[in-house]
């Protein structure tokens, strides 16, 4: 599971239902996602369908969803976003209970990370082709099954890593707190393993 964190972060335009004006806001904590995302991680829908396999498709916390428009029933409305990659319009699929602070992710909106496989949708930014293993910017979960030695994966990983990009030899792993794993500094991809 894939998941960017404050890379989508811009200006969000759109039409206020009362006056038919447009508003734009600035917002931060906007975050690419892997289609899967709302499934995998336990962020529950209070409107629409947990999917952003589309491009160009978006979830939205339920504060940011009345901060824009003043209700959370939204799905199937529409936003420009305004950022690096342009100037962009999506289409509203979801709406998620507001995550909690003992969360480590904390979006405001989640986008398809789909619309970033377009080197037009990402404004020909190839850094952020989020195809290659060259970026610095996306975090991969791995959800591991029970009894599954977390330790033992983090070590096949890394030597995966070392296999297919030699000069990361050397770098380790570490464990924190909540018994994830994370691998620095590679560049390329960021894991973190939890447990099912």
């Amino acid at each position: 599971m894939r998941v960017t964190e404050d890379l989508g972060n811009g200006v969000i335009t759109f039409t206020d239902e009362k006056t038919g004006e447009l508003k734009a806001v600035r917002e931060e904590n906007i975050c690419y996602a892997d289609a899967d995302f709302l499934n995998v991680f336990s962020f529950p829908l209070v409107a629409g369908t947990p999917s952003l396999e589309l491009p160009k498709t978006m979830a939205m916390s339920a504060s940011m969803a009345n901060k824009l428009f003043g209700k959370t029933n939204v799905a199937g409305r529409s936003i420009q976003l305004s950022n690096q990659f342009g100037n962009t319009d999506y289409r509203i699929t979801a709406i998620f209970k507001d995550i909690t602070e003992q969360s480590d992710l904390k979006p405001s909106i989640l986008l398809s990370l789909h619309t970033l496989q377009s080197a037009a949708a990402r404004n020909d930014n190839d850094w952020a082709d989020p195809g290659t293993t060259e970026n610095n910017f996306t975090n991969c979960y791995l959800v591991l099954k029970k009894g599954v030695n977390a330790r033992a994966i983090s070590q096949q990983i890394t030597g995966l890593i070392h296999a297919a990009q030699p000069a990361t030899a050397g770098n380790t792993t570490y464990y924190n707190r909540s018994g994830t794993c994370t691998w620095h500094p590679v560049s390329i991809t960021l894991f973190k393993l939890m447990a099912a």
